[in-house]
């Protein structure tokens, strides 16, 4: 591993670093995962689309739709609520894989050991 060969850890030094990252790892996906995932999906599922203008030209007919999306699960523009979740969770996953990139990049100019 490149902690033993650049920073001569043992074995023991080698060992508390997997299990602080792997605890670490362990208690962020057990506790603050899910409740990030619930929080956005609310919010995401919470927000009314600004498009409030219909694009038909029968007024009859646009509500006439809106009110069969509604009983089929959808909002106004036809979006059910499993893409809106699935819309933040997009999101999500693109943050989280900079937030990843950005921090193993600052991981890079450790030269000591104990920066680690």
């Amino acid at each position: 591993m490149f902690s033993t060969d650049v920073f001569g850890f043992g074995t023991r030094q080698n060992g508390v670093l997997i299990f602080m990252y792997s605890m670490l790892r362990g208690l962020f996906l057990t506790f603050a995962f899910p409740k990030l995932i619930a929080l956005g999906r609310s919010y995401t599922s919470g927000k009314s689309p600004d498009q409030s203008i219909s694009t038909e030209r029968d007024p009859l007919l646009s509500s006439e739709r809106a009110q069969a999306n509604q009983e089929a699960g959808k909002d106004r523009d036809g979006v059910t609520k499993k893409e809106q979740a699935f819309h933040f969770d997009l999101i999500y996953t693109r943050y989280s894989l900079l937030a990843d990139g950005l921090l193993t990049l600052l991981c890079s100019f450790v030269q000591q050991g104990w920066q680690m």
